[in-house]
């Protein structure tokens, strides 16, 4: 989702939103106005703009239109203001670049032809306030000159969630009012405090505006996942590798989700035929694990533990050779620590092990996880799965 609200992956799940940086030639003076004091005055966002208006016939407008659109258009173009308007006559006028003040600046072979037309022009008076700007317009306009842009704000059902900067934390609460307003949709604002160090990998946060309620229904994948933000870990951003992993997986096999939060992977394994055994230490999302199984009619292909990792990883191995089946796949979804866990895959086997990692470059990350092994990986694929920091990458390497 942009600053405007726009969606930018399909809805499936909610990713990270980025708004687009403002053309200073496009925006009117009015936001040079604002003090930049982080304080929000929204009468300081009202200004008018005069346009010159061809007055047009409705069946008409299509034809007029192609004529002034045609390569250089001189039909106006700034954003949130029509092109097409109702004028105090209720008549339709066609308005024009704000950059032509008077009919004599209109282009001459355009000019000819309106006349031909018989069509005549007008001025016309366009009144913005706030609620025609963005979030990135507005909180651009009003803090002190030389912060860091906010580049970037990711959505969890209703809830937007911020990685402010030191520099804007004295402005937190303001920011979050205004993307509140807009932002559709959004009930909650929080921001992260600091890093995500706990051992269940809950996010630390501090609610900036909205609501309380930190419950989440977030569609993904064709899955509805519900569970409460603040006590379990999600990250919309990774939307795209929960598919892209779940789309290698065959029906029938079985697939081991080591620390599977509330079931990125694991629901939408087990929508897709797999047999699945998805853990996680945190006991609130083995709960929400348990619950979105239901949600989502995969109770029958699906085996839920809240174990430590390792302990988990031994139990299966022991199932497995009770019951007379092998894990096709292991996913090891924990970027900081899952290293720590591959010592478990050391004997080369017939699985697929999947783990995720933080690295500079694809060779760091490949050598971290052969060292971990002690030994040279079979069948050996690596990811790309985002960007993190300028200087560090999450990376999948599967291996055998």
């Amino acid at each position: 989702m942009d600053a405007e609200g726009k969606i930018l992956i399909p809805a499936r799940g909610r990713p990270q939103v980025s708004p687009p940086a403002m053309d200073s030639a496009q925006v009117p003076r009015c936001l040079l106005k604002c003090r930049r004091d982080g304080v929000l005055r929204k009468e300081d966002f009202g200004v008018s703009m005069d346009f010159v208006g061809v007055v047009c016939p409705r069946e008409k407008i299509v034809e007029v239109l192609s004529l002034l659109q045609t390569a250089p258009s001189i039909c106006n173009t700034l954003p949130r203001i029509s092109c097409v308007v109702e004028t105090a006559e209720k008549e339709k006028a066609i308005l024009l670049a704000h950059t032509i003040r008077s009919p004599e600046e209109i282009p001459p072979d355009r000019k000819t032809r309106l006349d031909s037309l018989g069509l005549k022009t007008i001025q016309h008076t366009v009144t913005l306030g706030y609620k025609h700007w963005k979030f990135a317009e507005v909180v651009d306009a009003i803090l002190p000159a030389g912060l860091k842009r906010i580049a970037s704000f990711e959505c969890a059902g209703r809830i937007a969630h911020l990685n402010l900067e030191r520099e804007h934390l004295p402005f937190r609460h303001t920011i979050g009012k205004i993307l509140l307003e807009k932002t559709p949709n959004i009930k909650t604002v929080l921001n992260k405090t600091a890093k995500i160090e706990n051992k269940f990998r809950v996010l630390p946060m501090e609610i900036l505006a909205g609501s309380n309620d930190t419950v989440v229904r977030a569609k993904e994948n064709d899955c509805v996942f519900v569970f409460d933000y603040a006590t379990v870990y999600w990250n919309s951003r990774l939307q795209r590798e929960h598919y892209r992993l779940v789309s290698s997986f065959k029906p029938g096999e079985v697939v081991c989700d080591v620390f599977c939060g509330v079931g990125p992977f694991a629901i939408p394994a087990a929508k897709r035929g797999c047999t699945v055994y998805a853990n996680d230490l945190n006991p609130h999302a083995y709960a929400a694990l348990l619950e979105n199984s239901r949600r989502n009619k995969v109770t029958a292909n699906i085996h839920c533990y809240c174990l430590d990792g390792a302990e988990f990883i031994e139990k299966i191995d022991r199932l497995g050779k009770e019951e007379g089946f092998t894990v096709a796949h292991y996913v090891l979804n924990l970027p900081q620590s899952s290293c720590g866990f591959l010592g478990l895959f050391a004997t080369p086997s017939q699985s697929t092990v999947h783990v995720y990692l933080f690295a500079g470059c694809v060779r760091e990350a490949e050598e971290a996880v052969q060292t971990a092994i002690g030994r040279e990986m079979g069948g050996k694929k690596t990811a790309h799965v985002r960007r993190v920091s300028p200087k560090t990458v999450m990376y999948c390497v599967s291996f055998q």
